[in-house]
């Protein structure tokens, strides 16, 4: 028989360029009390990643047309 459990992780906080997501997501699991396996799926937004990375844009300097 196979389970599907989901577990949010709302302890993380902003994200800021050069954050390690994974070791973030280690450490806040951790912290939870969520034990992760191997064979566990982790799922993370593109929104977490682009941050991490750098990828954000000053709209202050953006005139819309």
């Amino acid at each position: 028989m196979r389970n599907l459990t989901i577990f949010g992780l709302d302890n993380i906080g902003q994200i800021k360029p050069g954050d390690d997501v994974a070791e973030l997501i280690f450490e806040k699991s951790r912290e939870g009390s969520i034990s992760i396996s191997d064979g566990d799926l982790i799922v993370i937004s593109q929104k977490i990643v682009s941050k991490a990375d750098g990828l954000l844009v000053d709209v202050t300097g953006i005139r819309p047309s």
